[in-house]
């Protein structure tokens, strides 16, 4: 795998991370 399309892989992974947090926040509450 080249190293652009690593970082890109892993940002989407972080930012699909965080929205998964938020919705389990909102389904907790």
């Amino acid at each position: 795998m080249q190293k652009k399309t690593k970082v890109n892989v892993t940002n989407r992974l972080r930012r699909v991370e965080g929205q998964v947090r938020g919705l389990q926040k909102m389904v907790d509450e």
